[in-house]
């Protein structure tokens, strides 16, 4: 396991009991089953393709894509000591224990560099200040893709019965909020004093604008099911008229003629 020596006290912290509640895969097979056959309609990615998994965690999802792809190697980059010692040993899989801040410090270059649900999870101080964080980190991981290169991110996206803004606004306040932790946390938001901040498709396309980067691909899986869908009080609450997922497929912003934007 290589470890980062710098630190960070800007992006909050999960605590390990919260952290327990992420020890898990939260992309599904058929999200799973859309990556791999965008990975396949690549002409750029050879079968031996170098991945990055940021906030990767146990490593479930670095060990799927080693098994669906033999000749691929990947790293798993976690802030959390605690998850990354609950990944399975493999010969062609990287630990490393670093902040997300801090992923242009690493020493080589990737083809594919994935936040799944975890882009969400980089909130600082407020909101505007968290926004500029998540520009700033994705910014900071396309200065490690190897040309042709892509940052996938997979994503949860409320729509707001006003504005999607507001909502997000909204969640991230009330999640952030050391004060209302305990309440939070007991009408089932697991990050209750410290914050998540998801924004809407288009605040994330505009994100992805913002770092320097354009969508090649979109993929949208349909808002979340009956199920697992937040009580009306607590939509209501936060202005929420529903949530989905998406998988966004980046790149390096190009001029016309094909080559890196000089934005970077």
């Amino acid at each position: 396991m290589v470890t980062d020596t710098a630190k960070s006290d800007s992006i909050r912290k999960l605590t390990d009991e919260q952290l327990g509640d992420f020890d898990r895969e939260y992309m599904n097979p058929r999200m799973f089953n859309a990556l791999c056959e965008w990975i396949q309609h690549q002409k750029s990615l050879k079968n031996s393709f170098d991945f990055l998994d940021v906030g990767g965690g146990n490593g479930v999802f670095a060990d799927k894509m080693l098994a669906a792809y033999p000749e691929a190697t990947g790293t798993v980059l976690d802030n959390s000591e605690l998850l990354l010692q609950r990944n399975k040993p493999h010969a062609r899989k990287a630990l490393e224990l670093r902040s997300a801040e801090f992923v242009d410090g690493l020493d080589h270059s990737f083809d594919l560099i994935f936040f799944n649900f975890v882009l969400h999870h980089f909130v600082v101080g407020g909101y505007l200040e968290t926004r500029r964080r998540q520009i700033d980190i994705l910014r900071k991981a396309a200065s490690r893709l190897k040309p042709d290169g892509h940052i996938v991110f997979l994503e949860c996206m409320p729509q707001g019965m006003i504005s999607d803004t507001l909502c997000s606004f909204l969640i991230n306040r009330i999640t952030s909020s050391r004060l209302l932790a305990s309440f939070v946390r007991s009408a089932g938001a697991n990050t209750g004093g410290i914050g998540v901040c998801f924004l809407g498709k288009y605040q994330w396309q505009r994100t992805v604008r913002e770092a320097g980067l354009e969508t090649s691909h979109y993929q949208y899986f349909g808002t979340w099911g009956e199920s697992i869908r937040l009580f009306r009080l607590k939509k209501l609450c936060l202005t929420m008229k529903s949530i989905s997922n998406a998988f966004f497929f980046v790149r390096i912003e190009r001029d016309a003629c094909g080559a890196h934007s000089d934005a970077m």
